[in-house]
């Protein structure tokens, strides 16, 4: 039995010792060059986000935040457009559009407008100039001096017309270019 026992461990033994090998050649073997190519790739840098205090979203940079009564009074004293920020404070895509209106020349063209921010919680007080349109956050709308949405100028996006993202930042500048007084 001794001998038996002791045949049974030396098989065991060269099992495993086989299998070891073999581990060890699999981990040697070179990757693909398209899985080599991704490791070395430098990772992208995340978007910067606004940061959320107590709930919050919060809103820095150049650009003048005014309420919607003031920028009303503006576009008939002056002809001046409104652009309307519809977000929502727990928005990923309105974090990073928040953080984006840090940009120098985008706080300069949005002097050239009242520049107007509201929840989609308040949205519902704006409901006669922008009620027919879907709802999603972030939504833009630029406000003629005579309180209509100007469908003209909207983003690229195939499926939703009045968002945009920090990637269309350009296009924004394009539209403010557009409507500055």
């Amino acid at each position: 039995m001794h001998r038996s026992l002791f045949l049974a461990c030396a098989l065991l033994s060269a099992c495993a010792s086989q299998k070891s090998s073999d581990t060890a050649e699999q981990n040697t073997v070179t990757q693909p060059a398209s899985k080599q190519n991704n490791a070395s790739k430098p990772k992208r840098a995340p978007t910067p986000m606004a940061p959320v205090v107590n709930g919050q979203l919060v809103w820095e940079g150049p650009v003048e935040w005014t309420d919607w009564e003031t920028a009303q009074n503006a576009a008939k004293d002056s002809g001046k457009y409104t652009l309307l920020v519809v977000y929502s404070h727990g928005c990923p895509r309105c974090r990073e559009l928040a953080a984006a209106f840090n940009d120098a020349e985008l706080g300069a063209l949005s002097k050239q407008v009242s520049m107007v921010r509201a929840t989609d919680m308040e949205a519902p007080k704006y409901r006669e100039i922008i009620g027919k349109y879907p709802s999603y956050v972030p939504r833009l709308f630029f406000v003629s001096p005579e309180g209509t949405v100007r469908e003209d100028l909207v983003s690229s996006h195939p499926k939703y017309p009045y968002f945009y993202t920090v990637g269309m930042i350009d296009e924004l500048k394009a539209h403010l270019k557009a409507v500055a007084k």
